[in-house]
């Protein structure tokens, strides 16, 4: 558009004008005539409301909304600031979320309540075996006694677990092992369970594998929410709270292994 074109405005009945383009854009930005003035400048054919007029009203732009102003925060100083790496980011890991920290709970009480398990029914052999006990048994006497010891006890937890769905560990820390159809395991399905735990989970009892083992297989459940054995099976682990019966039995439990390990400490000094 030409800034120098004239225009005529009508206001009310009067028609004034000519003004040049620059000026009418100033009486309508301003306020003075109102957007819809009728206009007419050569080369119209009719008359025309100043706001439909191409490049002849153009209100100003809107002003930006103010941006809130971000102050980061500061690094407050401590100790893992200091030394060689002070005043850079830290590596720390970020906190564990709550399913984490479930997780990570649940798989401390399939261990406790698979210790306590392993620990009873220890007991319960020696009562037959005392007799051949040795004080002075070797390295492969003790492995081969752990792996005894579980081999049977792989065959009585898949009683229980078809049965009732726990052991006397689990019932203490309240773990149920159901199917996921939501029944009770055949025998011959905890069995195969029992024996992958044997094998995957504890290697048979014999040290150092059986931490090795051990630990991996409660990473993945960490980390999964299952082990092997759940999987290939096709097993559910229910947890549940702790009642007072129940926190009470795992307390005795506990007192019974410190007495049996102040006992052994005392036997061997």
């Amino acid at each position: 558009m030409n800034e120098q074109q004239q225009w005529f405005y009508a206001v009310g009945e009067d028609q004034r004008g000519p003004i040049s383009s620059e000026d009418l854009r100033g009486k309508l930005i301003c306020g003075e005539l109102p957007v819809d003035t009728l206009v007419w400048s050569e080369g119209m054919a009719s008359w025309a409301s100043a706001e439909k007029v191409p490049d002849l009203f153009r209100p100003a732009p809107p002003k930006p909304e103010p941006q809130p102003v971000v102050i980061p925060p500061q690094v407050e100083a401590s100790a893992a600031g200091s030394g060689p790496m002070g005043g850079q980011a830290s590596n720390a890991r970020p906190a564990a979320t709550p399913q984490q920290m479930q997780r990570n709970r649940q798989a401390w009480h399939r261990f406790l309540a698979r210790t306590a398990d392993v620990f009873l029914f220890s007991n319960v052999l020696a009562l037959f075996f005392v007799g051949n006990a040795s004080t002075e048994a070797g390295f492969l006497d003790l492995a081969l006694s752990a792996a005894f010891t579980l081999g049977v006890w792989a065959f009585v937890e898949a009683l229980f677990v078809s049965r009732w769905g726990m052991t006397p560990g689990k019932w203490i820390f309240r773990i149920r092992v159901v199917h996921e159809e939501n029944r009770y395991l055949t025998y011959g399905e905890a069995l195969q369970r029992s024996f992958m735990v044997l094998l995957q989970g504890q290697f048979f009892g014999i040290p150092p594998m059986n931490l090795i083992f051990q630990a991996l297989a409660f990473k993945d459940l960490v980390e999964t929410d299952s082990t092997q054995w759940d999987r290939k099976v096709r097993t559910m682990v229910q947890h549940a709270p702790m009642r007072g019966v129940h926190i009470g039995a795992a307390v005795f439990l506990l007192v019974m292994v410190l007495m049996g390990a102040a006992q052994m400490a005392q036997q061997a000094g």
